[in-house]
Parts: C-alpha cells; sequence; structure tokens
C-alpha cells in the first residue's frame, strides 16, 4: 500500500510515507530516486531508517538545479530539508558537518545545527557569525547560549 502511495505523484503524500518509521527502506529509496524537492523529501530526511546515501542524496540536492534555480525554492530546501536531516539522530558525524558548514544557511537550519548534541564549537562559531545570525539579534543569542552552554571561548 505505501509503494502505490508514493506512485500517487501527490507529494504531500510521499512527504508524509517518507516520513513513517515504518515504512521499508526500498520505499524510502524509492522516494530519494524521485525529484529530490522539499514538497516530497522533508519526511524523508527526518526517518531515521534512511541509508547514508539517501542522505548523501539529500544534502547533495541543496545544490540541483530544481533547488538552485529558484531562491526560495532554494531557501524552502534549506529550511525543511536539511534542517530535518540535521536534527535526525540517525545522521553520521561526518555528514553533519557537511552541514554545518553549509553556505548560507537558513534559519531553521542554524536552529537545528545549533541544537544538535553532535554540534561543537568551531561549528557554532561559523553559525554565530552567518548571515542568518547576524540579521536576527534573537538567533544570534540563541547561538550565543548554546556556545556559552558548551564552554566554547568566543570573541564578540
Amino acid at each position: 500500500m505505501l509503494e502505490t502511495l508514493v506512485e500517487s505523484g501527490d507529494d504531500a503524500i510521499v512527504q508524509q510515507v517518507g516520513a513513517n518509521a515504518s515504512t521499508p527502506l526500498a520505499i524510502l529509496e524509492k522516494i530519494a530516486a524521485g525529484p529530490l524537492i522539499y514538497e516530497r523529501v522533508a519526511g524523508l530526511a527526518g526517518n531515521r531508517n534512511i541509508s547514508r546515501t539517501i542522505m548523501e542524496k539529500l544534502i547533495a540536492a541543496t545544490m540541483s538545479d530544481a533547488n538552485v534555480a529558484d531562491p526560495v525554492r532554494h531557501g524552502l530546501y534549506k529550511t525543511y530539508v536539511l534542517a530535518a536531516l540535521a536534527a535526525n539522530s540517525a545522521l553520521p558525524q561526518d555528514l553533519f558537518d557537511r552541514l554545518a558548514a553549509i553556505d548560507s544557511p537558513t534559519h531553521f537550519l542554524v536552529l537545528a545545527l545549533i541544537n544538535a548534541p553532535n554540534a561543537n564549537c568551531a561549528q557554532m562559531m561559523h553559525l554565530l557569525v552567518s548571515e542568518p545570525s547576524m540579521e536576527n539579534a534573537s538567533l544570534y543569542n540563541t547561538v550565543l547560549n548554546k556556545m556559552t552552554g558548551k564552554d566554547c571561548s568566543f570573541e564578540e
């Protein structure tokens, strides 16, 4: 039945199937083989059962033509897909490190990264001086507080 839902072509339904923790890996891979747009794969990004290959595809899709061509779509992909992936406790450290180093993170991606237990001080410093943090005093202070909580040294 889940495979039928994925084949329906309705992005919202595909997203829900991808988010379902009971969805078999073969169906998750089928979702990842389709268009990697935020409407389809935001649920997939948060699913703890996705493979490393799927995680790598989701990160690489940030720079796909479908996502880069439209700045709004690009921002939504970072907000919904990459933030969900950053918050996914199954994400390996090296892939988390790639997300933490991403250029131009969105507000919610910054929040997801700093709230992840595996964020280190250097990554937090990078996020502290990112565009969203520099433009939003509340976000800046949130990152600063997280850094203080981890005993990170910093200079303002």
